[in-house]
């Protein structure tokens, strides 16, 4: 303690020392933490200049040559889109008046049926291709003769597609409907325009800032060879028609049985026929059932109509079979669900 008295001045500045000491330690290493990281941006900033450099275009001061790859770029970014709009028709700049789109669906539905008969395609009677609420309108809202329009435009690429593939038979064709002012918009309002479900589909049309999406479904009789042609036809046509999906059964299917009523669907107990009964004219039982008839002649049974052909009901003689036919094709019910899709009208310059 006498040594420390004598020199307090000289432990006072030790202590201090050691303190600045100690501060100077935890400055070095928080300066030099920071150094690392400046230093790791430095290396990514190197990095990035040297991959900008290296770079074709020289992102230097060949500006010109630069601006000439950009228009370069831009004009070959146009002809692809160009190309590609081939294959997408537009939607209707100019919306038809009432009249005009009387006189476009009178004149489309009659070069139909034209069409049909020329290529010996069967149609429904009186058939109006999905259009039947229009029939007998003369004018039309204002809120779905554009829509009207475009269906009917690609109702008619559909029809020319299926008649130019030659199929046997059209069922029908359903679309969406395209309003409240349309026929499918409602039941009452169906039954009031003459409308009808076989002419609308269960769908809604989608669109967005590019296209309109407008699904259909087609129901037509064919071989497996039309078909193809059909489907070649869809991939061939101005418009983009995609199929989404496809359904095939025979056409000559036998109906279905309801269990309820045992006859077939859609047919009630008045329009049925009776079953065939051979002994009808002897109240429905066997005359030879009868022990007086059982020792008729053959003469006598002949004389009263009781011989064997009034044993067994009728039946058609079966065809002869040809010779060399190992397999004969049948026609074939099919049912495309097919979307179209139009582009919107271009905005920009």
């Amino acid at each position: 303690m006498a040594w420390i008295k004598r020199n307090l001045f000289l432990v006072i500045g030790g202590v201090v020392a050691l303190a600045l000491l100690g501060f100077a330690g935890y400055f070095f290493y928080t300066k030099y933490s920071e150094d690392q990281g400046v230093t790791e941006q430095l290396n990514q900033s190197t990095t990035d200049l040297k991959t900008l450099v290296n770079r074709d275009p020289h992102p230097g001061t060949d500006k010109v040559n630069n601006i000439g790859s950009a228009k370069a770029e831009h004009k070959k970014l146009l002809a692809s889109l160009n190309q590609i709009k081939r294959y997408f028709q537009a939607t209707f700049t100019n919306q038809p008046s009432s009249r005009e789109l009387r006189a476009m669906l009178d004149n489309a539905v009659a070069e139909l049926h034209s069409s049909a008969e020329r290529s010996a395609v069967k149609l429904p009677e009186d058939y109006w291709f999905s259009f039947t609420a229009q029939k007998a309108s003369t004018a039309f809202s204002t809120n779905i003769i554009g829509t009207l329009a475009a269906q009917l435009m690609d109702v008619y690429d559909l029809c020319h597609i299926l008649f130019h593939s030659r199929i046997v038979s059209l069922d029908k064709i359903k679309r969406v409907s395209a309003g409240q002012d349309d026929g499918g918009g409602g039941s009452s309002l169906t039954s009031m325009v003459g409308g009808s479900s076989d002419d609308y589909v269960d769908a809604k049309a989608v669109t967005n800032q590019w296209a309109v999406v407008m699904p259909y479904e087609v129901t037509f009789q064919a071989f497996s060879s039309e078909l193809a042609d059909v489907l070649e036809g869809l991939i061939r046509s101005r418009q983009c028609f995609v199929v989404k999906n496809l359904t095939v059964e025979r056409a000559d299917a036998e109906p279905s049985i309801d269990p309820t009523t045992g006859l077939p669907s859609g047919t009630t107990s008045s329009e049925s026929q009776p079953a065939f009964n051979p002994y009808a004219r002897y109240g429905g039982i066997n005359p030879m059932m009868n022990p007086r008839m059982r020792g008729m002649s053959p003469e006598l049974m002949r004389r009263y109509g009781l011989g064997a052909p009034m044993g067994a009901a009728p039946t058609a003689p079966k065809p002869a079979s040809r010779p060399g036919v190992l397999l004969e094709e049948k026609a074939l019910r099919f049912t495309l669900s097919i979307n179209s899709v139009r582009l919107k009208p271009s905005t920009g310059k």
